[in-house]
């Protein structure tokens, strides 16, 4: 059998962008076999790549969310503003407010980031929130863009 490179051997150029070409398409298929470019908040060795991260799941009541536990889905829940806590400023700069929604006894933290702007919220209001539902620190939470958060 004769070797397909061998006619090369004189065509360095050619040889060379051939070689380019092989080790671009390697680094590619490695690229998409390990998931290098996933963009994922939360937990990543909870992560699972055959799960639709686009579902996102209603709930009608607070206690409904908590008692269902989806943690690392999207979620999406109408509620009252409770507590209003400080801004948190990361130590790379980055700015989030956090609040507490409530219905009765039970509450959930909203931690949201300021990036594309600030939402408007204040004690009793009632807003739309939709975003990643997560643990923190043994806290659970709801992570979002703060301009996510609408009034109902």
């Amino acid at each position: 059998m004769k070797c397909p490179f061998c006619e090369l051997k004189g065509n360095e150029e050619m040889f060379r962008f051939l070689m380019v070409l092989v080790l671009i398409s390697a680094m590619l298929i490695i690229a998409m076999v390990s998931g290098i470019g996933d963009y994922y908040i939360g937990d990543s060795s909870l992560y699972d790549p055959f799960v639709d991260t686009y579902t996102i799941y209603p709930y009608g009541t607070l206690s409904d969310l908590m008692d269902d536990m989806r943690i690392d889905s999207t979620v999406k829940i109408t509620s009252t503003v409770g507590r209003i806590l400080e801004d948190y400023t990361s130590k790379s700069g980055y700015v989030y407010q956090q609040f507490y929604i409530q219905e009765g006894d039970d509450e959930l933290k909203v931690f949201c980031s300021t990036y594309k702007g600030r939402t408007d919220i204040s004690e009793g209001d009632t807003v739309s929130i939709s975003g990643t539902l997560q643990e923190y620190y043994g806290e659970l939470e709801i992570y979002t863009e703060c301009r996510e958060i609408k009034p109902a």
